[in-house]
């Protein structure tokens, strides 16, 4: 059993975090960023580990992941490599299209898949032009946070396949923050990549989590806007980046403890076996 579930880590936890690095190594030879596309390749390397790899097109809106990863990835290399694609209109514009052509959702009418791709757009500029105005640990650091939570969450959500791919992308983006200069192109590909997992979180479980967990660890990240405010300006070095990393921290506790208790029905048992919209997809499970 030990031996099994060594394995088991090694390859959907190990193996992409080596797979990571090696990228991570080649980019910056070429002294280009790589945390978001480090972020991005590891998801997908890890979920693939975990699920196969899925057909094209998916047979279901939440294997389009690893794709929407990739292209993410490509992305942020681009404008890491351009300071002209770099540009944070051009960054928010190109990574809004790669979601609405790579993720939205069948159900979605034009109206509802024109308002995602807005979305992704602003909350990919939000991001990117924090990273750039304050390049820091705490970004980086408050990114992982929110995908450790994010993989905590699918825990409670009964949704298991997307748990080590969010922690070895948790760590790939801690990794990848080490040593790093530039920033260009970091935030936007992070913000695009927790958008489509917690969207895929909230679409595909809406029974035992409530929302509002999901929305804290997708915004978890933006709230660092909030160590950019004048009445902050006291705060300097490592007491400005411990409160920013605390702040992050304190919403990512708030959406795990939001999650735990809507996965326990209201006498007190657990019912996610019967609410678990995604039962029989998870794949193999070491035994």
């Amino acid at each position: 059993m030990t031996g099994e579930l060594a394995a088991y880590l090694g390859l959907v936890l190990g193996l992409p975090v080596a797979v990571g690095v090696a990228v991570t190594l080649i980019l910056r030879r070429w002294r280009l960023n790589a945390i978001g596309a480090l972020a991005a390749v590891v998801f997908a390397v890890s979920f693939v580990a975990e699920t196969g790899m899925p057909s094209i097109p998916p047979s279901e809106k939440w294997k389009a992941l690893p794709t929407l990863a990739i292209a993410i990835a490509i992305i942020s290399v681009l404008g890491a490599a351009s300071r002209r694609f770099g540009s944070i209109p051009c960054l928010s514009t190109a990574f809004g299209l790669a979601f609405g052509l790579l993720f939205t959702m069948p159900v979605w009418s034009p109206v509802d898949r024109a308002l995602a791709v807005l979305a992704a757009a602003i909350l990919c500029a939000s991001l990117e032009s924090l990273f750039r105005r304050c390049a820091c640990i705490s970004l980086p650091a408050s990114v992982s946070l929110a995908l450790l939570g994010l993989g905590t969450v699918f825990f409670f959500s009964g949704f298991a396949t997307l748990v080590l791919p969010c922690v070895a992308s948790a760590i790939a983006a801690a990794i990848g923050s080490l040593g790093a200069r530039s920033l260009r192109g970091t935030g936007a590909a992070l913000a695009a990549l927790l958008l489509g997992i917690a969207l895929c979180g909230d679409a595909y479980d809406q029974e035992n989590v409530p929302r509002a967990s999901w929305l804290l660890l997708l915004l978890a990240p933006h709230s660092l806007w909030l160590g950019q405010l004048p009445a902050m300006g006291w705060l300097r070095g490592s007491a400005a980046t411990g409160a920013r990393i605390t702040l992050a921290a304190a919403l990512v506790a708030i959406a795990i403890v939001l999650a735990s208790r809507g996965h326990i029905s209201s006498d007190g048992t657990d019912d996610s076996e019967d609410a678990d919209p995604m039962q029989g997809i998870y794949g193999a499970v070491p035994h």
